[in-house]
């Protein structure tokens, strides 16, 4: 019994290189017969070794100095009248190590032109070789593909006909329904059928068609925070076709208000970014204030009898201007404080907008719990708060650090400290304190009294000055005055 061992059955080698196909004839219980041994390309001879073999098994691997591009060797026993045996075949392949697809997906206006790029990666690669490059819409392989190196639609062409690896190709004028997502696909032949090698990761296509729509404007992004004196960027895009027209930019609903930007005019702090596209009307305000803080819109006007009148609006953009606050802390009493009494502090957090805030104490690094006062709102929108933190003045805390640590809508904290100073109680201290408060009751007791005698001394003396009747010698000077008898 004749066996042909050919192995391996699948060799990788790239294209113009050397490589070896093994062959090994086996037989049972007799001598080899004097009959040649051939392999067979792509089913076709390609090479044959002959001669009498006094063995009962022989090698006739062979050496092929130059590879080509997908081809199969087939290595076969014959013997008088035909073939005897035959091995599975051995299919020499070039090596391909990645399609690239770039990029994963792309946008393009209908009516426009739109290019897929497609590169094969790897060595041995050859343009006219078994196989080929096809392009397919959508995973379905049994749908036509729109391009292939035989034939393709009217509308793609290839960008590099002869190149052996960029098989990218251009779509022209654009339609709605050629959205979707585009796959390169290389293929390989095996006993004169293609099968699938390898495929990119595909291309996703979208396409815009604003033809026939009416005019829409787009603002983005729907909500944006500034802080004061920061830039802000408004945008506004006009997308489709419509009257002719300005564009106006408003703050609020209010058409009736001043616009804050039109074409012919707008605020000192207003510019537009792009100032000569007919389709973008994006603005910047510089040194935002708080009073910026509001909605604004962008509104496209059609001409109608001479008069300009609303066409279309967007969907408006909150502007949210974040105020940070001012920050201070005040001690109560204030230091140097006794040992041992009781001391406030106090961490004013003052006119800031929004009203997201968060206040922590810290005792030389270590937390420590305060006690919030009732957020109030001042007139203009900003609003303040107050928090306490109260603690013994121990002698241990003498020279403390305490620090308060707002943090203010997600922005980096800010850090405001005071020192806790503490005396010991002097000997004019315990003097003082020392006293009976009857004591000091009285001592203040007789200071009112002195002072309310003294006022009655005086206003007594007022009181004679400007009555006549209680001067003295009035009476006197009344008589001498009378005529004698």
């Amino acid at each position: 019994m004749t066996r042909v061992i050919q192995l391996p059955v699948t060799l990788l080698v790239s294209a113009g290189e050397e490589f070896t196909l093994n062959c090994t004839v086996r037989e049972t219980g007799q001598q080899l017969e004097d009959h040649p041994v051939r392999f067979i390309k792509n089913v076709q001879l390609s090479k044959q070794r002959t001669g009498l073999v006094p063995k009962f098994h022989a090698d006739f691997s062979i050496t092929i100095s130059t590879a080509g591009l997908g081809e199969t060797y087939d290595c076969m026993k014959y013997e008088k009248g035909g073939r005897k045996d035959m091995q599975e075949a051995t299919a020499v392949e070039s090596q391909i190590t990645e399609i690239i697809q770039v990029p994963e997906s792309l946008s393009v206006f209908a009516g426009e032109e739109f290019t897929l790029d497609c590169l094969l990666i790897g060595r041995g690669l050859v343009v006219q070789g078994p196989g080929g490059v096809r392009w397919y819409k959508g995973l379905d392989r049994t749908q036509p593909a729109i391009y292939s190196q035989k034939q393709s639609s009217l509308r793609v062409t290839r960008l590099f006909p002869e190149s052996p690896t960029d098989f990218s190709i251009t779509i022209s004028n654009a339609q709605s329904e050629d959205a979707g997502t585009y796959y390169c696909v290389k293929y390989k032949k095996i006993f004169n059928i293609e099968a699938e090698e390898m495929v990119g990761k595909g291309t996703v296509v979208s396409v815009i068609d604003v033809r026939g729509q009416t005019q829409e404007i787009i603002q983005v992004p729907e909500t944006l925070s500034v802080s004061t004196g920061g830039e802000l960027t408004l945008h506004c895009i006009l997308m489709g076709s419509g009257s002719p027209g300005g564009v106006r930019w408003y703050k609020g609903p209010d058409r009736t208000q001043p616009a804050i930007y039109t074409q012919k005019d707008a605020s000192p702090r207003v510019t537009r970014l792009v100032p000569e596209s007919p389709t973008d009307f994006s603005i910047t305000i510089s040194n935002v204030r708080p009073e910026d803080a509001g909605t604004y819109y962008c509104v496209k006007y059609k001409k109608t009898s001479g008069t300009e009148v609303e066409e279309t609006a967007g969907k408006g953009t909150m502007v949210s201007v974040i105020v940070p606050p001012n920050v201070r802390v005040e001690t109560y009493p204030p230091p140097p404080v006794h040992l041992n009494g009781m001391v406030t502090l106090i961490c004013n957090v003052e006119h800031f907008y929004p009203n997201v805030i968060n206040v922590a104490w810290f005792m030389n690094n270590k937390s420590k719990m305060g006690t919030d006062e009732p957020m109030i709102k001042n007139s203009v929108g900003l609003f303040s708060l107050k928090n306490s933190l109260v603690v013994r003045a121990t002698e241990e805390k003498n020279m403390s650090i305490f620090t308060c640590q707002v943090r203010h809508n997600f922005q980096p904290p800010i850090n405001q400290t005071a020192t806790l100073i503490i005396r010991p109680y002097t000997k004019e201290d315990c003097l003082l304190y020392s006293y009976p408060t009857g004591l000091w009751v009285g001592l203040f007791l007789s200071k009112i009294l002195t002072g309310f005698f003294l006022l009655c001394l005086f206003l007594r003396k007022e009181h004679s000055k400007t009555t006549p009747g209680c001067r003295p010698g009035s009476a006197r000077e009344s008589g001498a005055s009378k005529p004698s008898a």
